[in-house]
């Protein structure tokens, strides 16, 4: 709850801020009720999970008419979006869009442009933003490389890393007004690493380099976080060793960190997370890594151990933090701590594997605990994700 107030309240700013810059005596006088109205439209967004109502809320809101509101209600969307995608309302989603698009004279705002093109890549439908992108000239809007980077986010998030790539490599030819920076190869570097796409990754690299660009510490934190993802120990090692102690940063020795868990080697993994801990490096994704190390590893009272810390140093647990525990409380016996963090990720719309939800209400069934059983579905088909993916099985003999 305390961290949605604080979302709210950066929302609240961000609002007040876009008022006030289109035009502060037009919008003075009502400044106070229109951020009410705008906070409470963007809370109702994110807490309603029936796909409906969702809807209604989204074509009712004045999000199309507030400069700036698209930038600032982005979280609220992306979370909106994926709940009525996954329970297979995503029309409801284009047609939002579709709409903003068409009726909000902010459009002309490049930046309001890119917020449109990036929500479509969220909701999975690259082809709408493709197709954004090439509008923006007929819309009044200008298409530089803000808007060139949204379109390779929007592609890389629905899975179309290939167009983004062929777009990237063809840019001087199909676009030559446009000069990508670093930011643009990162992101289609990190497409290919999640699709595994190491050829293509050195491709990028190359084009890079042709072009008179060097790749920055986020170009090597992706480069780390994907060899080690791909298994390819020996090129993360080598990107590790290439950036010397100067240019590390929290993000590189998590990628380490994880990439130490990937490969097994526990109390390597150990002695860094100890060495970061010293240096007041760590935050949620590091105690998580070594967490999901001792869930694996059968420690489940180090692991509690950790969360216990984590949650004492204010770090935030992600999906993989409860991913990595949940199943193991449960089979340890430890039901209602199980079932306590279920609902704590719920709360906050984050999603458990359908694989993993299914085998704590699996094990409940089969330890006589129904109405538990029930109640976890309940909750995990009321939080939009799911639909009908989980279920309670036959208790009967």
């Amino acid at each position: 709850m305390a961290c949605f107030v604080s979302r709210l309240r950066r929302l609240t700013f961000f609002i007040s801020a876009s008022f006030l810059r289109h035009d502060s005596r037009h919008y003075c006088k009502n400044t106070d009720t229109s951020q009410k109205s705008l906070s409470s439209t963007l809370r109702s967004i994110d807490k309603e999970n029936n796909p409906e109502t969702l809807h209604l809320l989204l074509r009712h809101s004045q999000i199309t008419t507030t400069p700036g509101l698209i930038r600032a209600a982005h979280p609220v969307l992306v979370s909106a979006f994926r709940r009525l995608v996954a329970s297979g309302h995503g029309t409801s989603v284009s047609d939002f869009l579709n709409a903003l698009k068409r009726s909000s004279p902010h459009i002309i705002r490049e930046s309001f442009a890119f917020g449109i093109i990036t929500l479509y890549g969220k909701a999975g439908m690259g082809n709408k933003a493709s197709e954004t992108f090439l509008d923006l000239p007929f819309l009044g809007c200008p298409r530089t490389a803000m808007s060139f980077r949204a379109l390779l986010c929007a592609l890389v998030d629905s899975d179309a890393v290939g167009s983004a790539f062929d777009l990237l490599e063809k840019v001087s030819v199909e676009h030559p007004k446009i000069i990508p920076g670093e930011v643009c190869y990162n992101v289609v570097i990190h497409g290919l690493l999640r699709k595994g796409d190491l050829e293509k990754v050195a491709s990028v690299m190359g084009l890079m380099k042709e072009r008179g660009l060097s790749p920055n510490v986020v170009t090597r934190n992706t480069l780390m976080n994907g060899y080690y993802r791909n298994r390819r120990f020996d090129l993360a090692e080598m990107v590790w060793r290439e950036m010397g102690d100067a240019k590390k940063t929290m993000k590189t020795y998590n990628a380490r960190l994880r990439g130490l868990v990937e490969e097994g080697r526990t109390a390597e993994a150990i002695m860094l997370f100890e060495e970061m801990d010293r240096n007041g490096d760590t935050d949620g994704y590091s105690f998580t890594a070594v967490i999901m190390a001792h869930c694996r590893d059968g420690k489940l009272e180090e692991a509690k151990k950790l969360f216990e810390e984590m949650r004492k140093k204010r770090c935030r647990p992600n999906w993989l933090t409860f991913e990595a525990l949940v199943p193991k409380l449960v089979e340890a016996g430890e039901i209602d701590m199980g079932l306590m963090l279920c609902e704590e990720c719920f709360a906050r719309k984050l999603r458990l594997t359908g694989e993993v939800l299914q085998s704590v209400v699996n094990f409940l069934v089969e330890n006589s605990r129904v109405e538990d059983a029930n109640k976890l579905v309940q909750l995990g088909c009321s939080s939009g994700f799911y639909d009908h993916e989980i279920f309670v099985p036959n208790s009967d003999p």
